[in-house]
């Protein structure tokens, strides 16, 4: 008897327990959530996601459009940025990218990327900047339409821009001349396959403070004179990464006040004397121990090494543990070098010039807010 009464209240506390926990979560819904922990979810959704959930109900609403989560907005196509198309029969089709929304929105942008955005010019900038104080990161790359002449209003608006982007654009001298850069906080500059002129580069680049990133890549008229001013007037003490590959204009010799390591495609005159590439191998390995990449363009027949060279690899192995990529001309060097990581089973560092080449972009100081391909 006593049995079975403890066993039937055992019942009745377990029944009691269960509609408790049943009822629970019935009550524990999402809006349940402090504010705070809401907006860290949505700061995970993309700018067009965050438009869809804005449509739920008003609290959504308000925090979906709180400044805080449009800090960064990407308006490349292939990530389904705010454009709007048009098409009428035979006509012509205009395409609009909406900055005036953008810019009365979000009033805290600290990076734009428009790269390869073909319709975008200087007028779309021009809006942008009317608003957008905070801006610190602007990319172009590949906007052709973009000659420069909303730069100098760029410049004097958002006083806090410090890297601008323009691989291939439209920049033309008369208005890059026009920018107040000696005031201004622009210290990353990518000029890659622009077509500015040998005087226009030096009077921009001589006005600019200081670098930490330049790129001057495909630089037809970037010249000795020029980057030998730069280094007198120490441009480049802050230095962190410069491309000035295929780069014609420049001669072997003022190239070696930075660094060369390689005559990439033929771009210098063949070297007549061999490399003794141990030393510039030792040289990393003392003097660069968080060194993150390395390429080396000297094609098998210019670098000179022995069965010694090995000690040296495992130097630059051991010294610096945080190389990720060593990229070298397919060749005796490079089965050495590649054998001697593999066995340290660090397998994928070693790469050939013939699938990789190293960029410098990843030094950009907001690479990880772009969204490169």
């Amino acid at each position: 008897m006593v049995n079975v009464m403890a066993s039937g209240k055992r019942n009745h506390d377990d029944s009691t327990l269960y509609h408790a926990q049943q009822s629970e979560r019935e009550t524990c819904t999402i809006d349940s959530l402090p504010d705070k922990c809401l907006q860290h979810a949505f700061s995970f959704l993309h700018q067009r996601e965050l438009g869809k959930i804005a449509r739920v109900c008003k609290k959504w609403r308000l925090m979906a459009y709180s400044n805080q989560l449009w800090q960064v907005v990407s308006l490349r196509p292939e990530y389904n940025g705010s454009f709007e198309n048009s098409s009428e029969g035979d006509e012509d089709v205009y395409e609009v990218v909406n900055i005036g929304k953008i810019k009365s929105h979000t009033p805290n942008l600290r990076v734009v990327n428009m790269y390869g955005i073909t319709f975008i010019d200087d007028s779309h900038i021009e809006l942008l900047t009317s608003n957008c104080i905070h801006l610190e990161c602007l990319a172009l790359n590949f906007c052709l339409r973009v000659k420069g002449s909303s730069f100098k209003t760029l410049v004097q608006r958002c006083k806090k821009l410090k890297t601008l982007l323009l691989h291939h654009t439209g920049v033309e001298d008369e208005y890059m001349v026009a920018v107040p850069w000696e005031t201004a906080q622009v210290h990353e500059l990518d000029l890659t396959s622009t077509e500015l002129s040998t005087e226009c580069l030096e009077n921009v680049l001589l006005r600019i403070p200081f670098f930490t990133f330049l790129g001057l890549g495909h630089c037809e008229f970037f010249t000795d004179k020029i980057l030998g001013d730069m280094v007198a007037k120490g441009k480049f003490r802050q230095l962190r990464a410069i491309d000035i590959s295929s780069t014609p204009a420049l001669s072997e010799n003022t190239i070696y006040q930075i660094c060369v390591l390689g005559t990439a495609n033929g771009w210098f005159l063949k070297l007549t004397t061999k490399v003794h590439i141990d030393q510039v191998i030792e040289g990393f390995a003392q003097y660069c121990p968080y060194l993150l990449r390395l390429e080396i363009q000297w094609d098998p027949d210019t670098i000179r090494f022995s069965d010694k060279s090995s000690k040296f690899v495992d130097h630059i192995r051991l010294k610096c543990p945080f190389l990720k990529s060593f990229t070298l001309s397919d060749g005796e060097y490079y089965e050495m070098v590649k054998s001697n990581f593999e066995r340290a089973d660090r397998v994928k560092v070693v790469r050939t010039t013939t699938f990789y080449t190293t960029s410098i972009i990843s030094l950009v100081s907001c690479y990880n807010d772009l969204l490169f391909n």
